[in-house]
């Protein structure tokens, strides 16, 4: 129970609160040890109901709620201040591990042998298991991987308030966290576990927006600045090759998804381009005349009729009367 506590940060999502306790509940019931912490952004539904009951219930779990709605960062830092493990996984209130998955975790970090573990979060791209202790290998091999918030199990010691400070509003907190703590070190050991996913929960009449109506910013404006101010032990051109990868990878800024993105998000997605617009030379192979023409001098009226065709078909598709 002292080895690992999984971070739950939550807002206004109590259904899926409801479904990971009931998970978690079922793996401890079957012999797993480990801790759960709930950190709740002043959730307006009935998130803290819910979260004093479990602690009612069940010895494994607390649940920490902030006094006003403070943003992503804030609750982060919420959480990982009240964890008091060997180790902490900002697993969120979205994703979750099958029971095996959570069994080799808990073994693999028993044999205290590893400085931190990475999971898998994308199928893009799959790397054997393998043991890191270079960090610009690491990154280069697994930076793109790291950006999701649920593929780090780290110590919890790597967080302090300096740390908090340094990466407050980069949106990749958590991955600086990891980096900067194992550059630290003299020498360090992590672990990849490629065969331990960490799997979008999906629940009926929930969706998950996130950053999707804003990447100019996520991974143009924020990345470039957070990439390039790591520690410079990292060679600058490992930062650039694992810049642009995210998109080579994902296809984030993929000239066909553009007008699904604009016909969607619209007015949001314009102003997030043109923000994001000076770094995306450092962000995608793109070129930025055709970014321009697709998302600035192609009409409004255009996507919106997009949109209306979009919204349409979504919902024919929620009434089942089409695929």
């Amino acid at each position: 129970m002292n080895l690992l506590t999984i971070l739950i940060t939550t807002y206004n999502r109590s259904p899926y609160i409801k479904v990971l306790v009931e998970r978690f509940s079922r793996y401890i019931e079957k012999g797993l040890e480990f801790k759960v912490l709930i950190s709740d952004d002043c959730s307006k539904d009935d998130t803290e109901q819910l979260c004093l009951e479990y602690q009612e219930q069940y010895d494994w779990l607390s649940y920490y709620r902030l006094e006003k709605n403070s943003g992503m960062d804030a609750n982060f830092r919420n959480a990982y201040a009240h964890c008091e493990t060997k180790y902490c996984w900002l697993l969120g209130d979205h994703r979750y591990i099958d029971f095996d998955e959570m069994k080799t975790i808990l073994d693999v970090l028993s044999q205290e042998k590893y400085d931190a573990l990475i999971l898998r979060c994308r199928d893009e791209v799959i790397y054997p298991d393998k043991e890191y202790t270079d960090i610009n290998i690491l990154f280069r091999e697994l930076g793109i991987n790291i950006t999701n918030n649920a593929s780090c199990i780290i110590p919890t010691c790597f967080f302090n308030e300096s740390m908090y400070q340094r990466f407050k509003g980069t949106t990749f907190l958590h991955m600086g966290i990891l980096i900067e703590g194992l550059a630290a070190k003299q020498s360090f050991n992590v672990r990849y576990l490629s065969k331990v996913v960490a799997k979008n929960l999906e629940i009926d009449g929930f969706s998950y927006v996130g950053w999707n109506n804003h990447p100019f910013l996520n991974f143009g404006k924020y990345w470039v600045n957070f990439i390039f101010s790591l520690t410079p032990q990292i060679d600058v051109l490992n930062k650039a090759y694992v810049l642009k990868l995210h998109n080579r990878i994902t296809g984030l800024f993929d000239i066909g998804s553009i007008p699904r993105k604009m016909a969607v998000y619209g007015d949001v997605f314009i102003k997030s381009y043109k923000e994001g617009r000076p770094y995306m030379k450092y962000a995608t192979d793109k070129p930025l005349w055709l970014l321009d023409l697709l998302i600035l001098f192609i009409p409004k009226s255009v996507y919106g009729f997009t949109r209306k065709i979009y919204k349409k078909v979504k919902k024919l598709r929620t009434r089942g009367k089409i695929q």
